[in-house]
């Protein structure tokens, strides 16, 4: 992950498709809940984020969209909520960010996307390759990092910009999996 791709800002969606929307108008990191039960991983980590970004709450129009949005605001105070208009976000009478055409999605996030971020992190993608973060017991090394450092287990490259995103150097890492 380059720098240049990195933004200020984190936009939390309910679902993979609503991420996937995201992706599409170029935005390069972006976490979803799950729905209503929302990870308590992923809550620890949107907190961790929410030290250097700023949070951008960005839910469907309807009942449950609220119900996370307020349960995200209960955890993460100084989070702002992108309110979306409800005749933007149906098609084919379902409600949904993912249904917004990308036109009029980039209008909405357009406030944010100027924000860039430069991390610290010294660490490269190579350096996690030499870590063993690939291949056997890769996946218990993985989850020992996303645990020390609120992160969210899942594939290296999503790891990697995760580890990017909170400024973590390579020795924090190494002492991480030492211990």
């Amino acid at each position: 992950m380059n720098d240049k791709n990195l933004l200020n800002c984190i936009f939390v969606v309910e679902g993979k498709n609503d991420a996937e929307k995201l992706k599409k108008v170029n935005i390069p990191y972006v976490v979803s809940t799950e729905g209503l039960s929302v990870p308590r991983e992923t809550v620890k980590h949107l907190q961790e984020l929410s030290k250097i970004h700023e949070i951008i709450i960005l839910t469907d129009p309807d009942g449950p969209g609220q119900r996370i949005e307020s349960l995200l605001l209960k955890e993460i105070p100084a989070a702002k909520i992108l309110n979306v208009s409800k005749k933007d976000s149906v098609q084919a009478a379902k409600v949904g960010i993912e249904k917004i055409a990308l036109n009029v999605l980039k209008e909405y996030i357009k406030p944010y996307i100027n924000k860039r971020f430069t991390t610290s992190s010294d660490v490269k993608y190579i350096n996690l390759l030499d870590l063993g973060l690939t291949g056997p017991n890769s996946k218990v090394k993985r989850r020992k990092i996303a645990k020390k450092f609120s992160l969210i287990a899942s594939s290296l490259k999503h790891m990697y910009t995760q580890i990017q995103l909170l400024n973590i150097n390579y020795e924090d890492l190494k002492k991480a999996l030492n211990e």
